[in-house]
């Protein structure tokens, strides 16, 4: 068997690479114009540099950082009130103005509407959310509704701007904070006129101590039943007390204390000026019978609506997918004679509950007329009697009063305390700086622009260089023609 020469095949081999790219020409081509490409090199990183700066007024700097929120109803798009949550709350005229004046910077209309221009609020969506959101839509399904708990905020102004990069940062620092804090004011912290009865009762007549107080206290069983159903097992640090607790505090005190002043008012007809009282109480009376009259109103058009839907034969239909006259995977169980049925159902349970509230409505309006009756009563027996020296009893009412605010003021201070426990943990995370405030300084943009022009005049001197051309030789040439 003949051994088949190989000088054929290194032959080729050599043609082929023959063929393809020289990189030892390349590089000594290069070498060659190496001050070629310097020269090119330093000339676009020149031009950068001085574009930049003759353009710089126009540029802008930009401050940016992260906001998260987390309350109650967030979820829902919502604050704790039920109120619409929109991320340009960040931003409204009042957050805007009062961060201002936290840098002692100038609150001019002008200063406020650039800030307010610069200032863009954008959600922030995670990646494996948006899969998800679009696997979905892929399948045909109607993706559920996502509220973004994340934001970025960025401010955007020109560089020569009056406001420098650190106060910028400082200013959307501020703008945050500011908003926290109206949060705070807003859903968090009690009213100052919280538990602030005894104040308002200073110049008032014995009489009006049993509405005032009452009102008082009513108001603070519906908070702790609000807090109670929000919390029921929570138990403060402070006071080591529950929402259940301070609610049967309140209720003690309303049945003891609260009780023993009214006993004693009533009892001896205790007034300043009975006349007086006595027409309060038929004011008062009047206004009563005034919200009767429109309650019964309100009740008879509801009574009439109810018998129109009774008056009505009952359809109850149900969507059978075998009823359908030609089932198919896409057709509906639920027909149109179905939804119908569902929403006269709807409209009938409507006004059920309509009526049962008017009925309630109308039974306590009742109940007070009848107290009133009842103290109008007592109150003109005494009209006709001699008062007497008084004096005794007066100062025992003045005793129980001061034993009634005594606990009183013990019973809202632990209120306050216990929710401010609570709203401690509650809401410690509701509005938080999630990033560090970052601005992006000019001296960057300076850095880019110029490694940019060096590295497109270190380019094109590259390819001159591999094209031939050789600017020296070029130039030497056109001054000797």
């Amino acid at each position: 068997m003949t051994a088949i020469p190989q000088h054929g095949n290194e032959q080729e081999t050599e043609d082929i690479f023959a063929g393809t790219l020289d990189l030892r020409g390349i590089i000594k081509t290069l070498g060659r114009g190496i001050s070629q490409i310097l020269a090119l090199g330093l000339l676009g990183l020149s031009l950068s540099t001085v574009t930049y700066l003759l353009l710089e007024f126009k540029l802008t700097d930009v401050t940016r950082t992260r906001v998260t929120f987390s309350f109650d109803g967030f979820d829902k798009g919502e604050y704790p009130d039920h109120s619409r949550f929109q991320p340009d709350d960040l931003r409204t005229p009042e957050i805007i103005l009062e961060a201002i004046r936290r840098q002692g910077l100038p609150a001019s209309d002008t200063l406020q509407t650039e800030i307010r221009n610069a200032l863009e609020i954008e959600a922030i969506f995670p990646e494996s959310v948006l899969k998800q959101r679009d696997r979905l839509r892929n399948s045909g399904q109607t993706p559920p509704l996502y509220v973004p708990d994340e934001y970025e905020m960025t401010l955007s102004l020109p560089h020569n701007s009056s406001i420098s990069n650190r106060q910028r940062e400082v200013l959307l620092r501020d703008i945050a904070e500011v908003f926290r804090e109206h949060f705070t004011r807003t859903y968090e912290k009690l009213p100052t006129s919280f538990g602030s009865v005894f104040t308002t009762l200073s110049d008032s007549d014995f009489p009006d101590y049993e509405m005032e107080i009452a009102k008082d206290l009513n108001a603070l069983t519906t908070f702790l039943e609000q807090r109670q159903a929000m919390a029921n097992s929570y138990r403060s640090q402070s006071t080591n007390l529950s929402f259940n607790d301070l609610l049967e505090n309140v209720n003690n005190l309303r049945q003891i204390e609260f009780n023993e002043v009214l006993g004693l008012i009533w009892q001896n007809g205790l007034s300043k000026d009975r006349r007086s009282s006595l027409i309060k109480i038929d004011y008062r009376l009047r206004s009563l019978r005034f919200q009767e009259q429109q309650v019964l109103a309100n009740q008879g058009v509801i009574n009439d609506l109810l018998m129109q839907v009774q008056s009505r034969s009952p359809s109850y239909i149900l969507g059978v997918k075998g009823q359908l006259p030609q089932p198919q995977a896409s057709t509906p169980i639920i027909d149109q004679g179905l939804l119908d049925s569902l929403l006269a159902n709807d409209s009938y349970n409507m006004l059920v509950r309509k009526a049962l509230d008017n009925g309630v409505e109308l039974k306590q309006i009742q109940n007070q007329e009848a107290q009133l009756l009842d103290k109008r009563t007592a109150l003109n027996a005494f009209l006709e009697k001699d008062p007497g020296d008084q004096s005794a009893i007066i100062k025992q009412v003045r005793s129980s009063l001061t034993n009634l605010e005594s606990h009183y003021n013990n019973l809202v201070s632990s209120i306050r305390r216990t929710n401010d426990d609570f709203i401690r943990q509650q809401y410690a995370n509701a509005v938080q700086i999630s990033d560090a405030v970052t601005t992006r300084r000019s001296i960057l943009h300076l850095i880019e622009s110029a490694l940019i022009g060096l590295i497109l005049g270190i380019t094109a001197g590259a390819g001159f260089c591999l094209l031939g051309i050789d600017l020296r030789h070029s130039k030497s040439a056109s001054r000797q023609s």
